[in-house]
């Protein structure tokens, strides 16, 4: 009798054991979809991320070939300028020169 009743705790332990390890084993299956979820939003995020510094680079890079032209066209504007101003400086010097003489 008391071997059976022995046999009977034991058996008892045994399903006990064996519920919490399917408790366990499924606890286990959703923390493992839950983190792939996770990986998946932040994988989606980053291609996001990325996506957007792309579009800010190319429009950094299209504001810096912008900026070149501009630099080159001031300085053709800058050179015809200064050419302008020799040539009028030089004309009103050679008038003056000019009606000087008479």
């Amino acid at each position: 009798h008391n071997l059976a009743t022995q046999l009977q705790d034991a058996h008892r332990a045994c399903a006990d054991s064996a519920s919490r390890y399917e408790e366990a084993q499924l606890a286990l299956q959703q923390l493992r979809q839950e983190l792939a979820a996770i990986a998946k939003r932040n994988a989606n995020r980053c291609d996001e991320l990325r996506s957007e510094a792309d579009t800010h680079m190319a429009s950094l890079q299209q504001a810096h070939s912008g900026r070149d032209v501009l630099h080159a066209e001031l300085r053709e504007y800058q050179a015809l300028c200064r050419e302008w101003e020799e040539r009028h400086h030089s004309s009103s010097r050679d008038s003056s020169e000019k009606f000087g003489s008479l």
